[in-house]
């Protein structure tokens, strides 16, 4: 659907838009919205209307503050009764869990780390229920608001800025936000009246998550671990070999698909960095009582710098 924002029709992602500043939201179905906005509205529209300034005496401040908070839901859908390797049969180099039954019996280590005090060594293939969900945090969401109002019959203001801090439920998925907004009305002789909006966004966001089967997606690496492996030995996920150079801590090397997932949350990194200014104007003229003249404009610019750092091995 087509975004509407104080009656100007906007691009980009809606989240960019700080909820703080809203008043109110419609949505306009189909027909409804391309009557009034033309063919780009013919999957409907969704109108926005920002809080603006108010005659008030003095200055009028507002401060809140939400906090959200999220935790991972993981069904009990994994078997704790088989290891590593297929057919019932015990491989330190397997992705699947189809190997014997885990009843605590010594078996080989599946590190290949010549530092690692268990190379070579046999340790008891043991269920570890919670190694998936080891790997998750309890994400979080807090967003600071701070508004001001000031103005009289003719003029009035209205200043907005909301700080935004989130952490996800995968380590090292973080997000910081500023949006500052200043929208100013004013009653220029008699009749002429001018709405002015200002918006300016600066974001940033640390290793925004892949999706689907894509090899630096975690999320693909953390369901797929074997059900004997421990928490505290896959969270060594690197190691130097004898010739000093930095290797991931996995049980298949060279696999063409899985990986350590803690090495996916710490060596798979990406900054992505959005700035965005969004500025609006009106001047409304009324030429009798029932007829105004309205004039719209409207300025829109983005700005993202990305980087994605992928460390040998990976």
């Amino acid at each position: 659907p087509l975004i509407v924002l104080d009656g100007i029709p906007i691009r980009g992602n809606i989240s960019d838009n700080n909820p703080d500043d809203i008043a109110s939201i419609d949505v306009l179905k189909g027909p409804n919205g391309a009557a009034l906005y033309g063919s780009a509205a013919q999957n409907g529209a969704i109108v926005i209307t920002t809080h603006r300034g108010t005659a008030v005496e003095g200055v009028r401040f507002t401060l809140n503050q939400t906090y959200m908070r999220e935790d991972p839901i993981l069904p009990d859908i994994y078997q704790n009764e088989f290891g590593q390797g297929t057919g019932g049969v015990y491989n330190p180099n397997s992705e699947f869990s189809w190997g014997p039954g885990m009843e605590g019996q010594m078996v080989d280590y599946w590190s290949f780390s010549d530092s690692d005090h268990m190379d070579g060594l046999q340790y008891p293939l043991l269920p570890q229920p919670d190694n998936i969900r080891d790997v998750f945090r309890t994400g979080h969401n807090v967003a600071t608001n701070l508004t001001a109002s000031v103005g009289r019959a003719r003029n009035q203001a209205h200043v907005s800025y909301t700080y935004t801090d989130a952490g996800g439920m995968i380590p090292g998925n973080d997000l910081r936000r500023h949006n500052v907004t200043l929208s100013v009305r004013s009653q220029v002789g008699e009749r002429l009246t001018v709405d002015s909006r200002l918006t300016y966004l600066n974001q940033k966001v640390d290793n925004q998550l892949t999706t689907g089967e894509s090899f630096t997606n975690p999320l693909r690496h953390i369901y797929r671990l074997p059900r004997n492996i421990r928490t505290q030995d896959f969270a060594q996920f690197e190691y130097f070999n004898a010739s000093h150079e930095n290797r991931q801590n996995y049980f298949n090397v060279g696999s063409n698909g899985g990986a350590n997932p803690y090495w996916t949350l710490d060596r798979n990194l990406s900054d992505n960095s959005p700035d965005r200014t969004l500025g609006m104007l009106s001047l409304t003229y009324p030429l009798t009582d029932n007829l105004r003249l309205m004039g719209r404009t409207s300025y829109d610019a983005a700005v993202t710098s990305s980087e994605t750092r992928l460390y040998n091995d990976t």
